[in-house]
């Protein structure tokens, strides 16, 4: 027992424990999807062309084919306007470079160290709360000509002009405006103002932001001084250096320099300040507004006329400026080039780079087609520098010596400090302005540009754009022809006689050589540049047809033309015009498109299908859904260089291979969006598409990669285009490589190919609110490890101090609730080592994707390990879902962002942990376990001694009462083995009568032949004595007969005599082959003889009906005989009680009724005849036989339901007390158990019984 009780309590410690460690919830780690936007790959399917169709066309009579109008067209004598697409240009004239001696300059030398320094007054306090604003998706700006978009007072900004910006190393934007200073981190603006104001009361200006080597903020403030701002911990230091600094920038060692009426350098962590006092010929230089340090340790100082610039060494001052022919003012910013050139940025006309390796400097002016003063100069990821002015940004590209101009009229300056400007981490070009904020410039995308009537072009409406031979751009629109001539800037107009409404042109498609076919509204022109003429074709008011939308031409001359009313063939030569439409073979009257092949086939478009033209015209295929494109509405058709055939819709864009046989689709499953396409070219082999919602570029996987994704690319508002919905089959790519779009209300000129990137984007965690709290994860500790002693720390509002000493403790939502972490993470202030109670377990987390480009493309997919089985559905919400009631355990919080490119980032992480409440703490379990041990001990140990006691008491009384079971078991014994006696004797009592009656049969006849036997033998002795010998011989045969006779009988009697004996003895259990017939034809006959001699009254018929081919069975025979004999007794004793008791029912009848009439009744003693019949017969199991059935069947009255189930159950019995021990059945059915056979019953109560053995042949 105490081994026992040891073994449990072990056992129970173990189990606790192991409860435990699991009874907190574990994290499973769930992995980022391969294919996290579940896009699919387009699939290439076999494809084949439909049967050619006969065409049957219209033929309209000859007076009704269109004649020509033909007039002049001189292109110099049009009228135009002064137009530029802004396209890249050669400048006029190269860089206007000139040489110095570096050593001839002059120069100011100087000793730092012997120069003095004072203590700058330095305030600690708080940053604090700042407003906080929703950043709306940047929007188009408008002002200007160029594609940009803006971020200002409308999409969140606070502020209008732009100071200063600076990206910190976390990808948060700080920017500087007329309202303070502003944190974007992509979805939010948090602005702050704990500057102090100027003399008038006006908002302190912030004119120079930089982060020092710690990736701490410094910020200038142009009246009150330096501010220090500490990001991650919020805590600010003012230097109160009595005046900020224009400029500042740290030079390479350490120290801060600064620019404002003097030069300055500053020791901030020692906290003084010494100014460098520059001079001329005793002339003090305090016109100074800009510094910097570049990467060769030189220090450039921007003066108000010229430049300085101070060696490594810093020993000495160079000077550059008017002496030596570098005509600059009022220099105030630097920007060092990939080439080492360093660029200034002055109120001077012109840009200037200045080279001191190659000691020269070169300037761009007028005379190299650049005009007004440089404001900022800044270098893009493509190594072009962007030089900003007051309202154009001049993209230079050095190595081509191109030039770009992107007009923004929105000035940089106007009578106030310059607006600063910066290249992102993304490479996004950022442009403060003086009164809208800042405007972003993707140098990757497409540099477009757009106009309307405002700048030049007669029709906001342009559906038609071509080229000619001199590389002049014309475009039809719904007033005329605009013809731009990009060498001379001129846009040209021609139109027709006759006024606006003749002069309503649709596309423009070149027929040949400077000939040119164009849709028009009233019918079609054709213009001839070699012969300047221009024809016009007037439809309208000859056939019926109105607008003429396209058109090509075949070998032979004849113009295919697509309209409103079908599609037409107009042969000039033979002067004949036709018509297919809807009524003679074309599927629609809207004829959209009309292209030619390089095989010479003619492709049209309509509204319900596309059809293919053999070049003759007579046969056509068509084209739809039911052959295997994917819509019937098809708006576009193209042949790229390739020759593959692509046909657009309202459902995205199918690839025809005509030579491969096949068909891909592409469709919005793809991840094209929107799928509504109605314009596609060309461009440097990658597919541009015209949607409802922009342009879309198409990138295919490589060739040796088909199975992975096509990314799409969609260049919309979010690139700075204000109007997306695409004109059809409109677009043009020129010789130069610009590709021209119309998008109604606007002309959209693209000078660059895209240049898509595959860089995965980056994605930060940026917060967490816990039970609807948004807590700020910063604990008093941090703030003591920056205070030095002496240092006092103020709030934020400066009404209250603290020393390191007297910082008060954590009293915040975080300490209240005992929230605990370790540290925090950089930047965006997120808690390391987090653990939460367990009662603070309902949360969700903020984040962001910081890239300014493409942002309503960016999505994201989360997912929380340990409670989520999935990854979020994609989504552009930057934040989770709340998460209710977790279970404590570990969790990991995973994000990952889709960019603009589609390509999706590494998911960013956030691990902690939800502890448990104490009673589920392993120490607590193990107190658990150890009280429920120590109890489970003490009620086992005084349990165990109570139970020895009750065990010795148990024992005396189990002694006691095992020998009186062992003396009932034996008399038990005893009753049985009598009661099986009686059974077999009850049996063997029914026997007597009928052995006796077997018996009498053979003795009758052994007495009779006995009798007659001596009769004869007196008989032979007589006729011995007569000597009659024959006759002798004749009674000796007789006589020998009779004792043959006699002999058998005496035979018979010892069988049956022999059958009681083997019946009466204990059976041996030794199975011989047996005669189931004889068996069951002896006991039959037995049983009915002994009922008879029973009851003389009672009689019964009784037959056999026993299979002669019935083989001999191994059974032990006395055993079966016992059970057939049994089953036979019941049967005659169903028979004899049902005919008792139709008698009884008879006399209590003839009481009331004649005899006569009863026994002609329905109940009368006819009408029952007591029947036993035995059978025999073979079984055959799965094809062979098995064994034999012996059945006994009688017209007795029954057995009812109620006891079926009962009859072989020991000692039951429906006979009278006295008449059965009921353990007949019970027995013959172990009987035939024990042989392998089955003993089954079927009966019908008031019909009779079946009882049915079976026995296997070999058993």
């Amino acid at each position: 027992m105490v081994q026992w009780t040891g073994k449990f309590f072990r056992l129970t410690l173990y189990l606790v424990f192991f409860i435990g460690i699991y009874s907190c919830q574990q994290k499973a780690d769930v992995a980022f999807p391969e294919n996290p936007s579940g896009y699919e790959v387009p699939k290439t399917v076999p494809f084949s062309l439909p049967e050619p169709e006969p065409v049957t066309w219209k033929i309209f009579p000859q007076d009704s084919v269109p004649k020509g109008v033909k007039v002049n067209l001189n292109l110099e004598s049009l009228p135009y306007k002064s137009f530029s697409a802004n396209e890249f240009r050669p400048i006029k004239a190269p860089a206007k470079t000139t040489s110095f001696d570096w050593d001839k300059l002059k120069s100011i030398p100087f000793d730092l160290d012997t120069i003095p320094s004072q203590p700058i007054p330095v305030r600690k306090f708080l940053l604090p709360a700042p407003t906080v604003t929703a950043a709306s998706v940047p929007s188009v700006w408008q002002g200007g000509t160029s594609a940009m978009i803006r971020l200002g007072q409308t999409e969140g900004l606070l502020g209008n002009k732009v100071y200063a910006m600076v990206t910190d190393p976390y990808g948060s934007m700080w920017i500087t405006t007329d309202r303070g200073l502003t944190k974007y981190d992509g979805s939010e603006f948090q602005t702050y103002n704990f500057f102090g104001r100027s003399e008038t009361g006006a908002i302190e200006i912030l004119p120079k932001l930089l982060f020092d080597p710690d990736g701490r903020l410094i910020i200038s403030g142009l009246v009150t001084g330096v501010y220090r701002l500490d990001i991650t911990l919020g805590l600010v230091e003012h230097f109160q250096t009595g005046k900020g600094f224009i400029r500042m920038d740290y030079d390479a060692q350490g120290k801060l320099w600064g620019v404002n009426g003097g030069l300055y350098f500053l020791d901030l962590e020692e906290k003084r300040i010494s100014q460098l006092e520059m001079k001329i010929n005793d002339i003090p230089i305090t016109a100074l507004f800009g510094v910097k340090n570049d990467n060769e340790g030189n220090l450039w100082i921007g003066m108000g006329q010229g430049i300085g610039i101070m060696d490594p060494f810093q020993k000495s001052i160079h000077l550059m400026g008017d002496s030596i022919g570098l005509n600059v003012r009022t220099a105030y910013e630097f920007k060092e080039d990939l080439k080492g050139n360093m660029w200034v940025s002055a109120f001077s006309n012109g840009a200037v780079s200045v080279n001191l390796e190659n000691q020269t400097f070169q300037q761009l002016g007028p005379e190299q087609g650049y005009f007004g003063r440089t404001a900022n100069v800044l270098q893009d990821v493509n190594k072009r520098l962007w030089l900003i002015s007051e309202d154009t940004v001049r993209i230079f590209d050095q190595e081509k010596g191109l030039m770009k101009k992107l007009v923004t009229r929105a000035v940089t300056r106007d009578n106030n400090f310059p607006s600063s400007s910066l290249v992102g981490k993304d490479g996004t070009i950022w442009i403060g302005t003086d009164k809208v904020g800042i405007l972003l410039a993707n140098p990757n995308g497409l540099l477009s540009e757009y106009f309307t009537v405002e700048n030049g072009i007669e029709s906001n409406d342009v559906w038609g754009i071509n080229e000619d031979s001199k590389g002049r751009i014309w475009l039809g629109n719904y007033r005329g022809l605009n013809i731009y001539d990009s060498e001379k800037e001129r846009l040209y107009l021609f139109q027709f006689p006759g006024g606006q409404l003749v002069n309503d042109f649709r596309q423009i498609n070149k027929i040949g050589d400077d000939v040119f076919f164009v849709g028009m509204a009233r019918g079609f022109s054709i213009i001839d540049l070699k012969s300047n003429t221009a024809t016009i074709y007037e439809t309208r008011n000859t056939t019926g047809i109105a607008t003429i939308f396209i058109a090509e031409q075949t070998p032979d001359g004849k113009l295919w033309m697509g309209s409103g009313s079908g599609l037409l063939l107009f042969d000039p030569k033979e002067n004949s015009f036709k018509r297919l439409g809807k009524s003679n073979g074309l599927s629609s009257d809207m004829a959209f498109v009309v292209k030619k092949d390089r095989n010479g086939q003619i492709w049209v478009c309509t509204d319900t299908g596309v059809h293919l033209f053999d070049s003759s015209g007579n046969s056509q295929r068509k084209l739809n859904k039911e052959t295997g494109l994917m819509t019937d509405y098809n708006s576009m058709l193209f042949e790229t260089s390739k020759g593959e055939i692509i046909i657009g819709g309202d459902m995205g864009f199918s690839i025809l291979e005509p030579n491969e046989k096949t068909i891909t689709h592409v469709s919005a499953k793809s991840g094209i969006s929107p799928p509504s396409l109605y314009d596609m070219n060309e461009s440097k082999g990658r597919i541009h598409v015209g949607s409802e919602n922009g342009i879309i570029v198409v990138t295919r996987p490589d060739e040796n990669s088909p199975n992975q994704l096509w990314r799409f690319s969609n260049y919309g508002k979010s690139s700075g285009l204000p109007y997306n919905d695409h004109n059809q089959s409109t677009s043009f790519v020129s010789t130069t490589g610009q590709v021209w779009w119309g998008a109604a209300p606007i002309l959209v000129v693209n000078h660059q190919d895209p240049l898509i990137d595959s860089l995965a984007p980056k994605v930060h965690i940026k917060g967490m609110n816990i039970m609807d709290q948004n807590p700020v994860f910063l604990k008093p500790d941090y703030f003591k490890s920056r205070l030095l002693e002496g240092d006092t720390l103020w709030t934020s509002d400066l009404s209250e101090s603290w020393t390191k000493e007297t910082l008060p403790n954590d009293s915040s939502y975080l300490a209240q609730n005992k929230i605990q972490w370790d540290s925090i993470s950089p930047g965006f202030r997120l808690p390391i080592g987090l653990k939460l109670p367990y009662n603070q377990n309902s949360f969700n987390f903020s984040f962001v994707n910081q890239t300014a480009q493409g942002r309503d493309n960016i999505a994201y997919r989360y997912i929380l390990v340990g409670e989520d089985e999935e990854w979020s559905p994609v989504s552009p919400r930057p934040s989770s879902r709340i998460y209710y009631n977790l279970l404590p355990g570990e969790y990991s919080f995973k994000v990952a962002t889709r960019g603009f490119n589609g390509v999706w980032s590494e998911p960013a992480s956030f691990d902690f942990v939800i502890l448990p409440p104490w009673w589920q703490t392993w120490w607590a379990y193990l107190l658990f376990a150890s009280i429920f041990g120590g109890v489970t001990y003490a009620i086992v140990y005084v349990r165990s001694q109570y139970l020895k006691k009750e065990n010795r008491i148990l024992e005396e009384k189990v002694s006691h009462r095992t020998e009186q079971l062992k003396k009932s078991i034996d008399e038990l014994k005893s009753t049985q083995s009598q009661l099986i006696h009686s059974e077999k004797m009850a049996s063997l009592g029914e026997l007597t009568a009928g052995i006796a009656h077997e018996i009498q049969n053979p003795l009758n006849f052994v007495n009779n032949f006995a009798e007659v036997s001596g009769e004869l033998i007196d008989e032979m002795k007589e006729e011995l004595e007569n000597g009659n010998m024959e006759a002798v011989m004749e009674i000796s045969d007789d006589l020998k007969e009779n004792l043959n006779k006699i002999n058998h009988h005496g035979k018979r009697a010892d069988s049956i005599v022999k059958g009681m004996l083997e019946h009466s003895r204990g059976s041996t259990s030794e199975k011989k082959p047996t005669n189931i017939n004889a068996l069951a034809d002896e006991f039959l006959r037995l049983s009915y003889h002994g009922l008879r001699a029973k009851d003389k009254s009672f009689t019964a018929d009784f037959e056999t009906e026993l299979d002669p081919n019935l083989p001999l069975v191994n059974v032990v025979a006395q055993d079966v005989g016992r059970v057939i004999l049994n089953l036979i007794n019941n049967a005659f004793y169903a028979c004899a009680e049902r005919s008792r008791s139709t008698g009884a029912e008879r006399s209590r009848i003839a009481s009331t009724q004649k005899v006569t009439e009863y026994a002609h009744s329905e109940n009368g003693s006819s009408s029952y005849r007591p029947k036993v019949t035995v059978l025999s017969r073979l079984v055959n199991l799965n094809g062979d036989i098995g064994g034999v059935e012996i059945c006994i069947k009688d017209n007795g009255g029954g057995i009812p339901k109620s006891i079926k189930d009962k009859i072989f159950q020991p000692f039951f019995t429906t006979k009278p007390s006295g008449s059965g021990t009921g353990l007949g059945l019970s027995l013959s059915y172990d009987i035939v158990k024990s042989h392998g056979g089955d003993l089954r019953v079927k009966s019908i109560e008031g019909e009779g019984t079946e009882m049915i053995i079976f026995l296997p042949i070999y058993g």
